[in-house]
């Protein structure tokens, strides 16, 4: 993980929200392990909030402990996994069922239409749920509400990550001008 300057330290909230949700940030890495009590959802309605820089941020404080990380934009993960469908089985998968962080980026821009949306869906319920069970923590990244969440990927997935892991992130946008670079970064 590259961390661009996205430590906690260098993320400055803007809003009582912003602060909120970094105060929540550093107590999960603070606290770690707590397995799946360490996991966190990072929301918010608009583009350049900070939710990327806190899941990187949290990455890093969780790396500094010697722990194993892997960050997979969501859309490149979910294409890997349906390619390797049709090949290998469920390697991706299988991949990151035992990593003791797993951080999921961008979950709201994975595509959804036609018949895909049940592959991801299922996707999903299969991973968020191997790793409840297995006491493994996630972090993911969304514009998705919990309500969209639930309507998008089933009430089944989103009950493994209960409303107490959900921290909202809303504030002006951090990023250059206001407005989305293109760089999804």
């Amino acid at each position: 993980i590259e961390d661009f300057g996205m430590t906690l330290d260098a993320y400055e909230p803007k809003t009582p929200l912003e602060k909120r949700a970094l105060a929540f940030v550093r107590r999960r890495a603070r606290d770690w392990p707590k397995g799946r009590e360490s996991s966190v959802v990072l929301w918010g309605l608009e583009h350049g909030q900070g939710k990327t820089h806190l899941g990187v941020a949290y990455c890093l404080a969780v790396l500094e402990k010697a722990v194993e990380v892997r960050w997979w934009r969501t859309s490149d993960f979910i294409h890997r996994c349906e390619i390797e469908r049709f090949s290998e089985g469920w390697g991706a998968l299988d991949a990151v069922r035992e990593v003791p962080l797993l951080v999921l980026d961008d979950v709201d821009k994975v595509n959804m239409a036609g018949n895909r949306g049940d592959f991801v869906t299922e996707t999903f319920l299969r991973l968020l749920d191997s790793r409840y069970n297995t006491n493994r923590a996630v972090v993911i990244t969304t514009q998705l509400t919990r309500a969209r969440f639930t309507d998008l990927f089933g009430t089944a997935a989103a009950d493994r990550l209960p409303a107490r892991w959900w921290v909202e992130v809303q504030g002006p946008s951090g990023r250059a001008g206001g407005e989305e670079d293109g760089s999804g970064m």
